[in-house]
């Protein structure tokens, strides 16, 4: 393959990516606002509100119309297509590389390549996680008076307030979170493998079987980190204990066990399966789709 045909190839991911994580975001947010309301209540001031999932959207509904599903919608649909349109097409580069220039192949080839790639895009968009998460559960701490009204005028206001670094508060827990990435991407590369048949072709039922089964195994095993990396983007919570300021990933994780023991890391896991496997799985069948129709047609 010349130098022009990658080169098409790659754009191909982009924009598969691109469209896919923003469709996904779309159909999907509700459930993302849910979980995020589950995470973050026992950590606050406020009275315990939300009584599981279904009472959560329904609460929402009732106290903020249909608007309070879409609280950080914004934020959401910049960084999500941002993260899938780098994510795919740097995945498919790396691979290539670390193939090509040190001989990695197979199961290590995906892990590795999963690991490089998911740090550069979470770098790249943790501020945009971070303004989602205090746009989406600023009503918790303040009815009354929204302090991140847009995305752009939330980074501001964030930067102004709490430093440049503060843009990165969470980064460590997501960092964490490769580990969750490094398990879905390489079960998800071999089930695709396992689906393919003898012509190269892969169903869409078969995708969805792949993204669903990937994503759920990745979610069961690595969930505690999407609890942690809420708290810290939260920048609002009191503890019990009294801790106000969290610092260290250590600090969160022994304020939560203290607080409901080990049931506290999976706060809002249906929730979050309820919402991720849909959104996962319409994410990869778009950019599955969409890419093999714009690599036939352009």
């Amino acid at each position: 393959m010349n130098k022009e045909s990658q080169s098409k190839q790659y754009w191909h991911h982009f924009i598969a990516g691109l469209v896919g994580g923003f469709i996904s975001v779309t159909v999907c947010h509700p459930l993302e606002v849910a979980r995020s309301r589950l995470n973050l209540q026992n950590a606050t001031k406020s009275v315990n509100k939300y009584q599981g999932f279904i009472n959560t959207l329904y609460v929402i509904q009732k106290e903020e119309g249909f608007a309070g599903y879409y609280k950080g919608y914004r934020a959401t649909a910049i960084a999500n297509p941002i993260f899938h349109s780098l994510f795919f097409p740097l995945y498919k580069w790396n691979k290539k590389s670390l193939e090509i220039s040190y001989g990695i192949n197979g199961f290590q080839n995906h892990l590795l390549a999963t690991i490089i790639t998911g740090f550069v895009c979470d770098l790249i968009t943790n501020p945009l996680w971070l303004i989602r998460t205090r746009m989406q559960t600023q009503y918790l701490h303040d009815q009354n008076n929204a302090k991140y009204t847009s995305v752009f005028r939330g980074l501001i206001t964030l930067q102004k307030e709490e430093g440049f670094l503060a843009l990165y508060k969470g980064l460590g827990a997501t960092v964490l979170g490769l580990s969750h990435v490094a398990v879905q991407f390489p079960i998800y590369e071999r089930l695709k493998q396992n689906y393919t048949d003898k012509n190269g072709q892969l169903l869409p039922t078969d995708i969805l079987k792949a993204s669903i089964l990937s994503k759920l195994i990745a979610v069961l095993v690595t969930y505690p980190h999407v609890v942690i990396r809420t708290r810290l983007h939260d920048n609002k919570t009191v503890y019990k204990s009294g801790l106000k300021s969290r610092v260290r990933i250590i600090d969160i994780c022994r304020v939560i066990y203290e607080q409901d023991s080990i049931r506290g890391f999976y706060k809002g896991l249906i929730p979050d399966l309820i919402r991720v496997l849909p959104t996962n799985s319409i994410t990869f069948l778009v950019y599955e789709l969409f890419s093999q129709y714009l690599g036939k047609h352009f």
